[in-house]
């Protein structure tokens, strides 16, 4: 079986996925499986699910959503929701969470990465990047804590697929690179190491012109996004690339 948050929140049993329709119940679950093995306890769950507007019912309601839980993730060896006294928490091995498989395919291509192993930096950071299938707990009221932790396992999902770009452009998949970082630019437009890569991406491609387009739009999308202008280092490559006209 496996638990999945890398988009929608649910269940992948041998036999099908299970969806769990109720909205605070997948909350619930998403909020475990971020925090694989640790007991949390009712006040904390209480706070991710609805911040500082709790409904008096709330206890009752996160032992009516763990009894569903269980209900949905049956029998299996190892893996369960388990009752403490203090709160809740999921016992399941890390192949059977889908963000701890790509955090770990996302750790290995790091290291092929940072090792001058492009092929396999890439090889290693496509699987991972293909076991999204949305946003992360896609459909979850982001409330409180929970709104944080989802935005922080987002912004290292970007990170890596900038590392994918990276080791793409290093093993000569230009192209690839190249959609793969406008893709990414197109939704986080103040990317500053995406432009970067994107730049060089273009220069290699032999488009220099759309490379240095590239540093006025990086530039304008730094100055709207965050009011700064591009860091020396994309200067530099600017220059670099302006020399060769």
């Amino acid at each position: 079986m496996l638990f999945r948050i890398l988009g929608p929140v649910d269940l992948l049993h041998p036999h099908g996925t299970v969806s769990i329709r109720r909205g605070k119940a997948r909350a619930l679950l998403a909020v475990l499986l971020l925090h694989p093995g640790h007991v949390l306890s009712y006040d904390r769950l209480t706070r991710a699910l609805w911040d500082e507007s709790p409904p008096v019912s709330a206890i009752g309601n996160l032992r009516t959503y763990a009894c569903l839980l269980r209900g949905l993730i049956g029998e299996h060896e190892g893996i369960g929701l388990v009752t403490h006294d203090a709160g809740y928490s999921i016992q399941a091995p890390p192949t059977a969470m889908d963000h701890l498989i790509w955090a770990d395919l996302v750790e290995r291509g790091g290291r092929a990465l940072a090792d001058d192993v492009p092929d396999e930096a890439y090889q290693l950071l496509s699987a991972a990047e293909q076991l999204w299938r949305g946003d992360a707990a896609h459909g979850v009221e982001r409330l409180g804590p929970l709104a944080g932790w989802l935005a922080a396992l987002e912004e290292q999902r970007l990170h890596a697929v900038e590392d994918l770009a990276e080791a793409a452009l290093l093993s000569g998949r230009t192209t690839a690179a190249i959609a793969t970082l406008r893709a990414v630019l197109t939704e986080n437009p103040a990317r500053e190491r995406s432009w970067e890569l994107l730049m060089t991406a273009l220069d290699r491609s032999g488009d220099i012109d759309a490379a240095l387009r590239c540093f006025g739009d990086a530039q304008a999308a730094l100055r709207d996004g965050l009011g700064v202008d591009p860091a020396p280092r994309l200067h530099h490559l600017f220059q670099q690339i302006l020399q060769r006209v």
